[in-house]
């Protein structure tokens, strides 16, 4: 069991008149994985947003981040222009501790390897495919080894390959021990990658439950609409 847990309790966030969360609250033990599911618009953004620190909530409270080292795939992200992918991820890998120039750009080079962007490396990350922003995106979350690492939607935009080094990269997290949540409209991920399934519609979260009930109600009792 991992020595650290997350605690969301009663999240509020309201965008004008349209309340995203409404009153969210769950537990997330350390070194677990958990799927998001729903509707666009449920709020799964949103929590991730928050949790991320890239957003701040209007009331609640998680406890227990300060814990951890996060990282964060946001669902699009406009690069910097005119600077390369492999600057990019070097300076990030230089903001999550590198101890040199040197090794943040070592760190930088094997990420790119990993996702097959080695030979973009000098392309500004701006002008890259969405299929390749998005696997640059995976690649710097790669970076420092986090605790926690929040992501959403990461499969958009990848062809089935990357879809399958993706769900690679997920595995090799819970195996040492790294916990994930990230959402996703493709249930066979949410089902096959996660210990907990948390179904959220209009802002609330209705449902949360293991992918062995999800299966076994056939999607009766827990609404599968995703």
């Amino acid at each position: 069991m991992s020595a650290w847990s997350l605690k969301v309790n009663g999240l509020c966030k309201r965008y004008g008149p349209v309340l995203a969360l409404d009153r969210v609250s769950f537990e997330v033990e350390g070194g677990s994985s958990l799927a998001l599911v729903g509707p666009n618009g449920a709020g799964k953004s949103s929590l991730l947003r928050i949790m991320a620190g890239a957003a701040r909530p209007d009331s609640g409270r998680i406890f227990g981040l300060e814990l951890c080292r996060r990282a964060y795939v946001p669902d699009g992200l406009g690069f910097p222009q005119a600077t390369s992918a492999l600057d990019w991820l070097e300076f990030l890998a230089r903001l999550k501790g590198a101890a040199s120039r040197r090794e943040a750009r070592s760190q930088a080079e094997r990420a790119l390897e990993r996702f097959g962007l080695a030979e973009a490396a000098s392309a500004p990350a701006a002008g890259l495919s969405r299929g390749m922003q998005q696997r640059l995106l995976l690649a710097q979350a790669s970076l420092g080894e986090p605790d926690l690492l929040l992501m959403d939607e990461p499969a958009s935009a990848l062809d089935p390959a990357w879809s399958a080094e993706w769900r690679a990269m997920i595995a090799g997290l819970r195996r040492r021990g790294a916990t994930v949540l990230f959402s996703t409209h493709r249930l066979e991920d949410a089902l096959e990658l996660s210990d907990r399934v948390l179904l959220f519609r209009g802002g609330k979260l209705e449902r949360d439950v293991t992918p062995e009930a999800w299966r076994s109600a056939s999607g009766a009792e827990v609404g599968i609409s995703v």
